[in-house]
């Protein structure tokens, strides 16, 4: 047996398997790569040299962007097995991709002779990072809107940008949610961390809307933080503050109740509770229910770990769900005082944290 000190941090996994923190998170979450061991103590995840291989393969198929279910029987079946599910993958991929092309010609939005294929990353001389454009639009999308607008905590209208171990990840907060993405970029040259107004961002928006999706980004550092995409440059003051300590939030509580359900359904659940009144998220192990007074709509969902309930904003939630990753969303209810989880249930690149509220 592997002694725990023998063993990688979960940093140290990342670094060596190329998956991101919150995605390793996630797949343990998920039951597709646990850690080898878990300090009861400190809930330290640590991982054995013999993972390394899984998480690289669970890495490599996520790119071919094949499902979580399919990665599953991937990692338990022979070679033979594994290279015949990713050819399937592949070839419904590429049927996929055939329709869709057929489609945009119809629509005008692509000439016959065009074949959509992803320009190559051309690095910018200086830049710390560079990435897909549509990817790092998609990014600030997201995570803006969890920033805070009152001028009177500046210190909450801010975004911190970070690349560590292989990532590339953009944090905001209001205080009453947190929204982070993770991004695989196409390069990061060296680790750094900067926090940098939300206004800045949001110029940053308007110039990666009028950039091509298949064009690349790089971000550049020094006095500012420069963005340039298109030969378009602009610069965004790094803030001199300290950004909240919010990793200690992200460990998922060991009696936290998961729910699996489809954005879409959700959605259309919402729209039953108008305004800002709170309402009340309720799971049990046959059901999930969104409560307000004495209206209660039914959501189809997958819930394991018990019955749970908590109050919560409606505006946040339906935030946290517009912003997701996919068709599918987990969201983890745990302990009265802690937050609501919403994450893409893909691959977790994308979390939004949300404070409960207290219910009368």
């Amino acid at each position: 047996m592997v002694h725990v000190d023998e063993m990688m941090s979960i940093g140290q996994f990342s670094k060596a398997t190329g998956l991101s923190i919150s995605a390793l998170r996630f797949y343990a979450a998920r039951d597709v790569l646990e850690p080898a061991a878990v300090d009861p103590g400190s809930n330290y995840r640590r991982y054995a040299d013999a993972q390394i291989d899984a998480g690289r393969l669970i890495r490599d198929l996520r790119r071919l962007e094949m499902p979580l279910d399919m990665i599953r029987h991937a990692l338990t079946s022979s070679q033979s097995e594994r290279e015949q599910l990713i050819r399937d993958h592949l070839f419904r991929l590429d049927q996929m991709v055939h329709r869709a092309h057929s489609v945009a010609q119809s629509l005008g939005a692509l000439a016959p002779e065009m074949d959509p294929q992803m320009t190559t990353p051309t690095p910018t001389a200086g830049s710390v990072a560079t990435i897909r454009t549509a990817d790092l639009a998609a990014a600030l999308s997201q995570v803006l809107p969890a920033v805070g607008s009152d001028p009177e905590q500046p210190h909450h209208m801010v975004v911190l940008i970070e690349g560590k171990e292989g990532s590339l990840r953009f944090v905001g907060t209001d205080r009453h949610r947190l929204a982070i993405r993770d991004l695989v970029p196409a390069s990061l040259h060296r680790e750094f961390s900067v926090v940098v107004a939300a206004a800045a961002l949001r110029r940053w928006q308007v110039t990666l809307a009028a950039c091509e999706t298949d064009a690349t980004t790089a971000l550049v550092l020094g006095d500012v933080i420069r963005l340039v995409a298109n030969d378009v440059e602009l610069d965004a003051a790094m803030v001199p503050t300290s950004f909240p300590d919010y990793e200690p939030l992200l460990e998922t509580a060991a009696t936290a109740t998961s729910v699996v359900v489809q954005r879409s359904p959700l959605e259309s659940a919402l729209a039953s509770f108008s305004g800002t009144q709170p309402i009340q998220l309720v799971a049990t192990e046959e059901q999930f229910s969104i409560v307000r007074d004495d209206t209660v709509v039914d959501v189809p969902a997958r819930c394991s770990g018990g019955p749970a309930h908590v109050g919560i904003d409606p505006r946040y939630v339906r935030d946290a769900i517009r912003s997701a990753v996919g068709p599918e969303i987990v969201v983890e209810i745990g302990e009265c005082a802690r937050p609501v989880v919403f994450r893409s249930a893909d691959d977790g690149t994308f979390l939004t944290l949300v404070m409960p509220v207290k219910l009368d």
